[in-house]
């Protein structure tokens, strides 16, 4: 990746301002922002900037919004990366393991799940402020932005054609091996299939 560095004092002030501007033009996807300082206000730009990703980071992260013109087919990365969404939702519990995570998804996709990506993909899904993970115990927590996520730009996109028959296929695996599934997803779920089908 390019590494562009920018030497000079700057106020907290013009650090939110180029935060700001950055995201206005789309400019932060795939980007980190090191600030190095020896004063009180290098802290609070750093305190405001992971806030604003944490609050915001799943819109500037190109590969969990879809895109305006979709081809017909979804690639694997992204298909995987929703069916790691799909589980996490529609598990009963608010921790889920890792452990049990991959033996939900090697049930749910019909191809050899590549571990190392799904380590990525949580990664990319805690930077983005959807889940928290706890790497010493290997546990992973739904985050308050995933139903927001989920509602307004999945089920409400062109992708939600595409993903939705996964979404039902995984619920019932889920459904079968604990004997439930997490309710107010399901409920979505099924609000979805009624509107789609009158």
């Amino acid at each position: 990746p390019d590494v562009n560095f920018f030497q000079g004092y700057m106020c907290e002030r013009d650090v939110i301002a180029r935060v700001a501007l950055m995201h206005y033009y789309n400019d932060l996807a795939d980007k980190s922002i090191v600030l190095i300082g020896d004063d009180d206000h290098i802290i609070l730009a750093e305190i405001v900037k992971s806030w604003f990703y944490r609050r915001y980071g799943y819109r500037l992260e190109q590969i969990l919004i879809p895109p305006k013109r979709m081809g017909v087919y979804l690639t694997k990365a992204a298909k995987l990366i929703q069916n790691v969404i799909a589980t996490i939702c529609l598990r009963p519990e608010d921790e889920i393991a890792v452990d049990s995570l991959l033996e939900d998804l090697e049930r749910s996709i019909e191809y050899p799940i590549d571990y190392h990506q799904v380590g990525h993909m949580i990664q990319y899904l805690k930077r983005t402020g959807l889940i928290s993970f706890e790497w010493r115990q290997g546990m992973i927590r739904r985050e308050k932005p995933l139903k927001e996520y989920v509602v307004k730009h999945l089920m409400a996109s062109d992708l939600w054609p595409k993903i939705s028959q996964d979404w039902y296929k995984i619920s019932m695996i889920i459904k079968e091996k604990y004997g439930r599934v997490n309710q107010e997803y399901h409920e979505l779920l099924l609000m979805l299939s009624h509107r789609y089908q009158s």
